[in-house]
């Protein structure tokens, strides 16, 4: 049996490929403020991150290290979302 799907949008609903002009809802004012909140927070994490490394809590800077990489990621995706509109 053969399976095949849809186009990306419709097996997502929060894939968007269109401009944000379509979506007067979405406010890039707002977008670009959390962006910009999202890399300082990550920059944050990641200097907790060096504080931690190397203590007897290698651990926490392990798990602080995933954090900023997921933060920068999301910071990402935010930007690009940004220049789509």
């Amino acid at each position: 049996m053969q399976v095949t799907w849809g186009p990306e949008s419709a097996r997502n609903p929060f894939c968007h490929t269109g401009p944000m002009a379509t979506h007067p809802a979405v406010d890039t004012a707002q977008l670009s403020s959390l962006a910009t909140a999202l890399d300082d927070i990550a920059r944050r994490v990641g200097e907790l991150a060096d504080q931690a490394q190397g203590s007897a809590r290698g651990d926490v800077s392990a798990d602080l290290y995933e954090v900023e990489r997921h933060l920068v990621a999301a910071g990402r995706r935010l930007g690009a979302l940004l220049d789509r509109s």
